[in-house]
């Protein structure tokens, strides 16, 4: 094997923790509320994704594909687990905070609100405002009509809304 051979495939790797490896952290965070237990999950996709890109180097590389296998890996992970405890509450640790850490109490009531959502509603919301993914993007990651993405997200926005007011 040449330099060469090898250096095309180091170079995919690293264009492809690059470009995804960030925002999959965060992704898979949301389910898994752990931050080293989601760059486990993430080592695993991006893994997953390369080869993949390297048993198929023709067909075309989707992003939604590896969102779909940290979604499941997540999900394996939240079952070996049973479910974990619940938060703790950030009404109670908001009065311990200097004012300049006032943003981070609102950040976690924004996190506990969509922690509440159903685990679509919330991926959706995600994909949609924070990966800005477009509706027809997201409806071709489900397999599923833009009309159906947008009434998720009206469902969505609405439960979070009502979430928020009660907090």
């Amino acid at each position: 094997m040449t330099q060469n051979d090898v250096e095309p495939k180091e170079q995919d790797w690293e264009k492809l923790v690059e470009t995804y490896g960030d925002a999959l952290i965060r992704f898979v965070n949301t389910y898994v509320r752990d931050i080293s237990t989601a760059q486990d999950i993430v080592q695993d996709t991006l893994v997953r994704g390369y080869r993949q890109k390297l048993q198929y180097p023709n067909r075309s590389f989707h992003p939604g594909w590896l969102y779909q296998v940290a979604r499941n890996l997540a999900i394996d992970v939240l079952r070996q687990r049973k479910w974990e405890q619940p938060l703790q509450d950030t009404a109670q640790g908001a009065a311990d905070l200097p004012a300049y850490d006032r943003d981070l109490t609102l950040r976690m009531d924004v996190e506990r609100a969509l922690n509440q959502l159903r685990p679509l509603d919330r991926e959706a919301l995600w994909l949609f405002y924070y990966q800005e993914w477009s509706i027809e993007t997201i409806a071709g990651h489900y397999h599923s009509t833009p009309a159906v993405i947008k009434g998720r997200l009206y469902r969505a926005r609405r439960r979070f809304r009502h979430l928020w007011k009660e907090d």
